[in-house]
């Protein structure tokens, strides 16, 4: 499928689908703006990310947004759109179940919903079971190695030498991460 014959609201090749029904026309703008898909895959395989939804195609075949320069990149009549989450550094998921458009945008469940170098705080559980973006609304891809406080314990965004995820660093586990804990609370001693 061509770039046109994916949002031009035909059965171009008459197998009673159209735009981004098609397979071939995943990773191409369909005819509401959003980029087309048939799986939560191609929306990360293309770059596609929750920061908005005002893409412009890059040399690479993947999607970057643009939700700051006053300019409709998309040519569907609107500037800098934005998803509800605001989060570009989180992938979207793709809507197949209506339009096959990368165009939902919930909070993430687990890491691999965020960009590389990024991971979720949503995977933070206390021993209460209580989950740290539930309560307090924080529900953005945080940078790896970012530190989170929460209810008088640190939290490190997949740390080195553990397992990949969020997790409660306890003082037997890692002598990086008990030195750097050190560091924190002299430095919010001191300030």
């Amino acid at each position: 499928m061509t770039d046109k014959e994916c949002k031009d609201s035909y059965d171009n090749d008459c197998d009673g689908k159209t735009d981004c029904e098609e397979k071939d026309c995943a990773g191409k703008q369909g005819p509401n703006g959003y980029i087309c898909c048939q799986d939560d895959p191609d929306c990360k395989n293309y770059g596609v990310t929750c920061g908005c939804s005002d893409y412009t195609k890059l040399s690479n075949g993947k999607w970057q947004w643009n939700c700051n320069d006053k300019i409709d990149n998309d040519n569907d009549g609107n500037t800098d759109e934005t998803f509800e989450l605001e989060d570009e550094n989180r992938y979207a998921q793709c809507d197949k179940e209506n339009t096959h458009e990368c165009r939902i945008c919930d909070p993430c469940r687990n890491s691999e919903d965020c960009k590389d170098n990024y991971c979720c705080p949503c995977e933070i559980i206390d021993e209460n079971g209580k989950v740290y973006c539930e309560e307090t609304g924080d529900k953005q891809c945080k940078l790896k190695e970012t530190i989170i406080d929460w209810n008088g314990k640190h939290y490190i965004c997949d740390p080195p030498l553990i397992k990949p995820g969020l997790r409660e660093q306890s003082s037997k586990s890692n002598f990086a991460i008990n030195w750097f804990n050190l560091l924190l609370d002299l430095t919010k001693l001191f300030s």
